[in-house]
C-alpha cells in the first residue's frame, strides 16, 4: 500500500469513528437528557468536520502541477494541518479564559 492510500485510510477511518461517537451520544443525550452527553457529541462534531477538512486537502494536494501551481498542491495538507492547531489553540484559551473568569467562585 503506497503511502498516501495509508494517510487517507487513517483519516477516513478516524471520520468514520467520529460520526458513529456523535450518532451513539446524541441517541444516548436523547435518552436520558444528560447535557453533557450533547455537549460531548458538538464537540465530537467540530472535530468531523476538522476531519473532513484533512480528507479533502489530502485529495486535493494529490492534484498534479499546473500552469499556476508549478510545484503542484502539496502544500494543502499545511494549510489544514495550521487549522487544526489553531484549533487546538482556540479551545486552550477559551477554557482558560472561563477559568479566569470562574476561579473566583471558588474561594
Amino acid at each position: 500500500m503506497t503511502e498516501h492510500a495509508t494517510g487517507t485510510r487513517g483519516i477516513a477511518i478516524a471520520l468514520i469513528g467520529y460520526l458513529m461517537l456523535v450518532v451513539l451520544q446524541l441517541i444516548a443525550y436523547f435518552l436520558t437528557n444528560v447535557l453533557v452527553l450533547l455537549a460531548q457529541a458538538l464537540e465530537m462534531l467540530s472535530d468531523t468536520l476538522i476531519s473532513t477538512l484533512l480528507l479533502l486537502a489530502v485529495f486535493y494536494s494529490r492534484r498534479p502541477a499546473d500552469e499556476f501551481h508549478m510545484l503542484g498542491h502539496g502544500r494543502a495538507q499545511n494549510v489544514a494541518a495550521l487549522s487544526q492547531v489553531r484549533k487546538v489553540i482556540l479551545c486552550f484559551l477559551r477554557k482558560s479564559v472561563a477559568w479566569r473568569f470562574t476561579s473566583w467562585m471558588l474561594l
